[in-house]
């Protein structure tokens, strides 16, 4: 019983600490420089969908592609998802370039061309969490709402940019890592003497 007590004594400022790093962490626009991250900034999101045209995802920042038919894609953990409405691109792109207002240009060999724009889609209820970079479709939050970017609060387009959850620098973090650092030595230092000196048992067993 003793030991259960110590164990979670040593345990309980790991996980406190934890809980405090990843509870701090905020959704920020982080600059690639690649010409195939988009991400809002509003209230918008890019809507996606299968190959079926269903199962519809939103995304606040996404990577594009092109799929084998030409379609304009997002890439989602290794899977390409169709934009929503589709937007098709010439084969003989070189580069593709989408303004803040989402309309999609390609430079191909006979030079820039325009190739759709893409919407943006918001939804109804203010209560939807904004930090969240991907969403799944379900009834309590409504039907979305297709709209342009820069009209209506959507927000516009990045190019170049993407959204990830990123920690703070703040003196809390510092102290919950300062606390992570001194369970896990602690925890080392009780290992370190359970586990017992190889001289001193091969001492033993000669004696």
């Amino acid at each position: 019983m003793k030991s259960i007590l110590s164990s979670l004594f040593l345990i309980a400022p790991l996980l406190a600490a934890i809980l405090i790093v990843f509870s701090s962490a905020r959704l920020a626009t982080i600059p690639t420089g690649s010409r195939y991250d988009l991400t809002v900034v509003g209230r918008g999101y890019f809507r996606t969908v299968d190959e079926s045209s269903e199962n519809a995802q939103y995304h606040r920042s996404m990577q594009l592609a092109v799929d084998a038919n030409g379609l304009l894609c997002a890439k989602v953990n290794g899977v390409l998802r169709q934009l929503d409405p589709p937007i098709t691109v010439p084969s003989d792109r070189k580069r593709i370039d989408v303004s803040a207002e989402g309309q999609v240009n390609t430079e191909g060999y006979g030079g820039w061309m325009p190739c759709g724009i893409m919407n943006l889609y918001l939804f109804v209820s203010e209560n939807l969490a904004s930090d969240d970079r991907m969403l799944v479709l379900s009834d309590p939050i409504g039907m979305p709402q297709p709209v342009l970017p820069g009209q209506n609060g959507a927000g516009h387009i990045l190019l170049g940019y993407r959204q990830e959850f990123v920690v703070p620098f703040s003196s809390t973090n510092l102290i919950a890592i300062g606390l992570a650092f001194i369970t896990i030595a602690g925890c080392l230092h009780r290992a370190l003497k359970i586990v017992p000196d190889p001289s001193h048992v091969n001492k033993k067993q000669t004696e």
